[in-house]
């Protein structure tokens, strides 16, 4: 799993990258990658991206995002790699950017120091709700490819300390409250049965009555508990109160019904079998009886549409393997990317200030001019030798064919994507049959063994 965090930076851009590129924390600096920028002049590129998309001079010039594994999850080189990736999809080929991953602590942790600014495009990064979420998506989904654990997102802020620790503990009364009211909204067929369920669970209730007259709040008593608490967002937060209470279990009520309409509708093959391992079927033979009638049909239904199990398992490996071969792909398109749009950075670069470099060699006076137009005039020099180190002659028609290059690999990476979505929702569907046959006819499931086999794998290197 990882946890991902990011602030803008106003002011210390170099400092930061300086402390992010520390040898001690990066393997001797191994552990580095940097994309649009170099790691000594990162401050000076942002501020010239920055500069020539006309951005105010509160503007933020630097964003830092910090992306943390679990402890013993994942290695180093790992670690880093799924950086690489995050950043790619993440901010594309022309934004600068530096990314290290530090190792000095338990938890292994990415810093990526991004500008603002995309350098081909000048569109500004903007750092809120949306875009957290698109890079928390984009996490996830990578720590899930890389057969990682993901962190399901909380909806509950701002706890006290003491309830933080209580509930660390398990022994928070107010998180015990909510967790019964949820298991009561869920099996409740209205408010009354609702109010009796808690009561079942040792709730002392007031407040509940509805009506004009009726007290605002209801309120729970916990056995073993001096004081009641009251259902307000205050106390408990928001789905609380009398009138939340009776919508979630009115919301529950329509779900389940729309459940079972969706599951009589439903093919056989598509439906998951009935686990009977439970209570209620071995109190009831004719629940059981109908349960075990019902899998077997299913059982029938999936494998007449699969085949047999060794033709599905050799197709499931199949599309594995494509997956594998469409993401190292991908990760090649993105390398290809990359150079192409720093070699249209620096050619942009060139073409810019070739005029202040024309300007100073038939200038009358040439030191005056270089004091004036150094930083133009280095960047021209260091523009034109990278240009050359890539055997390339500075052009508008070379800018214009590098920039058709580029849009071939945007578009070719694009239909990958695609096809790759298209073959993990298929994988997914022939994993579903496959760990029901498996299921029916009591074999292991390969999910288990697998997750096992990295359970292992995860001590041996925490070890």
């Amino acid at each position: 799993m990882a946890i991902t965090k990011i602030h803008a930076i106003r002011s210390t851009v170099q400092k930061s990258v300086d402390y992010i590129c520390n040898p001690h924390k990066t393997d001797n600096r191994i552990l580095i990658d940097h994309h649009g920028c170099g790691i000594e002049t990162a401050a000076l590129d942002f501020y010239m991206d920055n500069t020539k998309a006309l951005q105010k001079e509160n503007a933020i010039p630097a964003f830092h995002l910090i992306q943390s594994f679990a402890p013993g999850e994942v290695t180093f080189e790992e670690a880093h790699q799924i950086g690489q990736e995050f950043a790619s999809e993440l901010l594309g080929s022309s934004r600068a950017f530096v990314l290290a991953t530090h190792i000095d602590k338990e938890h292994v942790h990415n810093h990526i120091i991004f500008c603002s600014t995309d350098y081909l495009k000048n569109q500004r990064y903007y750092s809120n709700r949306a875009s957290y979420r698109n890079l928390r998506n984009i996490s996830d989904r990578l720590c899930k490819e890389h057969g990682l654990s993901v962190i399901k997102p909380g909806v509950e802020k701002g706890k006290k300390y003491n309830e933080w620790e209580a509930e660390k503990k398990n022994n928070s009364f107010k998180l015990n409250l909510k967790k019964d009211i949820f298991d009561c909204i869920r099996f409740a067929e209205d408010y009354e049965d609702f109010l009796k369920r808690m009561r079942n669970k040792n709730y002392e209730i007031k407040g509940f009555e509805l009506g004009e007259d009726a007290p605002k709040y209801i309120s729970f008593k916990p056995q073993g508990y001096g004081n009641f608490i009251r259902g307000s967002h205050r106390t408990l937060g928001k789905g609380y109160t009398k009138e939340e209470i009776i919508e979630r279990i009115e919301k529950h009520l329509q779900s389940r019904a729309d459940w079972i309409k969706k599951q009589k509708a439903l093919p056989l093959n598509e439906k998951n079998l009935i686990d009977t391992s439970s209570d209620k079927f071995t109190a009831n033979p004719g629940l059981s009886n109908w349960a075990n009638l019902t899998n077997l049909k299913i059982a029938a239904s999936t494998y007449a549409s699969v085949g047999s199990s060794i033709e599905l398992e050799e197709k499931i490996n199949l599309l594995k393997e494509q997956c594998a071969s469409n993401r190292s792909e991908i990760v090649s398109i993105d390398k290809e990317k990359r150079i192409l749009s720093e070699q249209l950075r620096y050619m942009q670069i060139y073409l810019d200030t070739k005029a202040y470099k024309n300007a100073y060699e038939h200038s009358r006076n040439p030191e005056e001019y270089l004091m004036q137009f150094e930083s133009k005039l280095t960047l021209f020099d260091g523009a034109a030798a990278i240009l050359a180190s890539h055997g390339l002659v500075p052009s508008d028609e070379c800018y214009s064919r590098l920039r058709d290059e580029l849009s071939d690999l945007e578009e070719r990476r694009s239909e990958i994507k695609n096809e790759n979505e298209s073959i993990q929702k298929e994988l997914k569907e022939l994993e579903r049959h496959q760990d029901t046959l498996n299921r029916f006819f009591n074999k292991d499931n390969p999910k288990k063994e697998t997750n096992e086999k990295n359970k292992d794998a995860q001590k041996q290197r925490g070890d």
